[in-house]
């Protein structure tokens, strides 16, 4: 058995110890060296390690976790599941540096994706509105344009949205389970999730043949997290589990940012708070990502579209790559342009697509 092999099979073993957690499982193996070297401890060897006594140091000496796992190992082989422990060098490098990320991970796909590109979680609500629909929708073609990978949790609604819109273009896209690979959940996303693992990868912290729970999924929302370079929180209700995931974000230093709604609609309570509470940045378009993640777009908007503009569209396009928007008056002033032949421009571009109207009669780049 090769070293990280066997590494994965003592990690693997771990996870079953009743009253072990991630935390405590990475103090033992620090504190012996190695997962394997945890089980070469002698009992009185592993009650000197802090917090572990005579009962775990026993739970620990049983061979029971250790013939679990050499079946789980055999069971991922034949299901095409890797798995990867903190260990190893296939674990996923933003995840590795968050203290309470799982030992162990399984996942089914292509993760190089997922190490190479910057990262967006997106979470909502199981119920979208039109507007929520519409606003994951453009989210994920801007992700697509900006060269993002995509991380959702398969829940209906935001999630599963983002999911199959990020297939539809095979944008890489990546589903974190509250349950075994195996095991999809909900049942009606079992087609949803073979195309995912197609074009990213399933990826669960839960043992091959664990059934969903409800105290699961609070655990698969920080995993979200972690492997996001930054989390949208596309519509919620004032409580809710994509709440639970932008906090944890945020206890990682991730940037969080919701998308506004309006004041009376109860799928934006929620998205209204975080912004309010200043909780999370206000998301209008991906620049705002991109500015706060650091990330310069060399090329403007006229090079990436083929489109022949006038003069004075695109003026307004500069203005509005340099602004995440503008107000009809503000580019009437700046341009010092009557306002039917703004309008006139405006109307022209909406229609092509390149930008779009806001509330309050204010244009952003699509």
């Amino acid at each position: 058995m090769l070293k990280e092999d066997e590494e994965n099979l003592y990690c693997l073993a771990l996870t079953q110890i009743p009253k072990i957690g991630p935390v405590t499982a990475r103090n033992i193996i620090a504190y012996a060296g190695g997962a394997k070297k945890v089980f070469d401890l002698k009992a009185k060897q592993l009650q000197k390690i802090p917090r572990i006594g005579r009962i775990l140091s026993k739970n620990i000496s049983d061979s029971k976790s250790l013939k679990w796992a050499e079946n789980q190992l055999k069971s991922a082989a034949k299901r095409n599941i890797k798995v990867l422990s903190f260990l190893g060098n296939d674990y996923p490098t933003k995840l590795k540096n968050i203290h309470d990320a799982p030992i162990i991970l399984f996942a089914k796909g292509n993760l190089n994706p997922l190490v190479q590109k910057k990262t967006i979680g997106i979470v909502g609500t199981r119920r979208p509105s039109h507007y929520g629909i519409s606003q994951t929708k453009e989210l994920i073609a801007q992700s697509a344009q900006d060269n993002f990978a995509i991380v959702s949790g398969l829940a209906f609604g935001i999630d599963s949205l983002a999911h199959r819109a990020a297939c539809e273009i095979n944008l890489p896209n990546y589903a974190v389970l509250g349950h075994g690979i195996d095991q999809i959940y909900p049942k009606e996303h079992l087609q949803l999730s073979k195309k995912i693992a197609s074009c990213g990868a399933l990826i669960s912290e839960f043992p091959i043949g664990q059934k969903p729970a409800k105290e699961h999924f609070p655990m698969r929302n920080r995993i979200i997290a972690g492997l996001s370079d930054a989390v949208v929180v596309v519509e919620s209700g004032i409580k809710g589990g994509s709440l639970i995931t932008a906090k944890f974000a945020n206890q990682y230093h991730r940037d969080v940012f919701a998308v506004p709604g309006p004041i009376n609609a109860s799928q934006s309570k929620g998205c209204n708070n975080l912004i309010r509470s200043n909780l999370a940045h206000i998301y209008t378009n991906i620049n705002d990502i991109c500015y706060h993640l650091g990330i310069e777009k060399d090329k403007s908007i006229q090079q990436k579209i083929s489109f022949d503009f006038s003069n004075s569209q695109q003026k307004i396009i500069s203005l509005l790559e340099k602004n995440n928007f503008l107000a009809i008056d503000d580019l009437q002033t700046k341009l010092n342009e009557g306002h039917t032949n703004v309008f006139s421009d405006l109307l022209s571009l909406e229609l092509k697509g390149i930008i779009r109207q806001l509330p309050g009669k204010k244009f952003t780049l699509s």
